[in-house]
């Protein structure tokens, strides 16, 4: 019987991690497709700035900014309200981008808000198309290093 070596452990992961990330791209871009057949309404931006977030990770505080656009709008004579700004992405980086962000949406100005015919409470501003690319990238990124630790390339 033969032992697995610690590098034939370490190709798996990466493989497997790909393979995970592939996965994760693939129904990104499903979504973005399906949501790019979303009903629009009109919506009025109620708050726009950003907030100021702090994680604890491996011992170091991690200090984050998040743009946070509140908007209000209306489907089938019921008022909704969300922060939702890109489908299925939470952005977050340094405070000058975040400010950045919310000031493509000040408060008081009108809004194209894409909502889901199914569940008008899902709504967003902005449908992340390039996504999904990024994490394929990513994922073939993952194959192609397992490849080469392998010797395939």
């Amino acid at each position: 019987m033969r032992a697995i070596r610690p590098d034939s452990d370490r190709r798996i992961a990466i493989a497997c991690f790909g393979l995970l990330v592939l996965l994760f791209s693939i129904a990104s871009y499903r979504s973005s497709r399906k949501a790019a057949d979303w009903p629009m309404v009109r919506g009025t931006v109620l708050s726009s700035g950003s907030e100021r977030v702090q994680k604890r990770a491996s011992g170091r505080t991690q200090t984050h900014y998040v743009p946070v656009v509140e908007y209000g709008y209306r489907v089938n004579d019921v008022d909704y309200v969300s922060r939702q700004i890109k489908l299925g992405v939470v952005l977050s980086a340094d405070q000058a981008y975040a400010t950045r962000v919310a000031g493509r949406y000040p408060q008081g100005s009108g809004v194209d808000v894409h909502y889901d015919p199914a569940n008008p409470n899902n709504a967003a501003l902005e449908n992340p198309r390039g996504f999904h690319w990024l994490l394929l990238a990513v994922a073939l990124g993952c194959f192609a290093a397992a490849a080469y630790a392998a010797g395939v390339i």
